[in-house]
């Protein structure tokens, strides 16, 4: 939060500070420090703007998750917030599951790469199983029922799971988008070693 006052610290209250504690904070600085209760104090204006921003950004809970977890107040999109938690969730794994050796922007580039792979296939499947129908040439009236059944079932489930696949894809890739901006500062001569993700895990390739 370089160069920005904590929010917190501007209304006296701890990151676990309730709702309600924001909100009583808030008023009690809020009344001390209007330009109408400070005549003639040239700061008083700058004080109050600042005891506002603090509250209009931790009274919101979208806003206050976004500043807890980025140091901005500049609130991030739900895409970006979805981003960020899928570059955690790699870091995690890094951290927990891989050989030192190995260059942690490597790793989560590959990771990122892996998932997005895996989530185009399983969105290509998904989106093929129509295509499916009148495909097989049936002998009787029970068999065309029964196929016809089956890829009933078969696209309710695709219906159901495309859009939460598609949402997973996009967050992926701003993930990847936002990992460009990041330059390695490890030092020369280590190794470089893949993991690709297999759903449970991490494997080294």
């Amino acid at each position: 939060m370089s160069g920005m006052r904590d929010h917190y610290e501007t209304l006296g209250v701890s990151r676990e500070a309730t709702a309600a504690e924001i909100k009583a904070a808030f008023r009690k600085l809020a009344r001390k420090h209007h330009p109408d209760k400070n005549p003639g104090d040239d700061g008083a204006t700058e004080r109050y703007q600042r005891v506002q921003r603090a509250y209009d950004v931790l009274s919101d809970e979208e806003s206050r998750a976004s500043y807890d977890q980025t140091g901005s107040d500049q609130k991030a999109t739900p895409l970006d917030l979805r981003a960020r938690n899928v570059m955690a969730r790699i870091w995690s794994a890094y951290v927990m599951q891989a050989n030192p050796g190995v260059k942690p922007l490597n790793f989560m580039r590959e990771s990122l790469t892996s998932w997005i792979d895996q989530a185009e296939r399983n969105i290509r499947r998904l989106t093929q199983v129509a295509s499916h129908r009148g495909k097989l040439r049936m002998k009787t009236s029970d068999a065309e029922n029964l196929f016809e059944c089956v890829l009933d079932q078969l696209e309710w489930q695709a219906d159901e799971q495309l859009p939460q696949l598609q949402a997973e894809l996009q967050a992926f890739l701003r993930a990847r988008e936002l990992l460009a901006d990041y330059d390695s500062t490890e030092p020369a001569g280590w190794t470089t070693t893949s993991y690709v993700s297999t759903g449970t895990g991490y494997t080294r390739i």
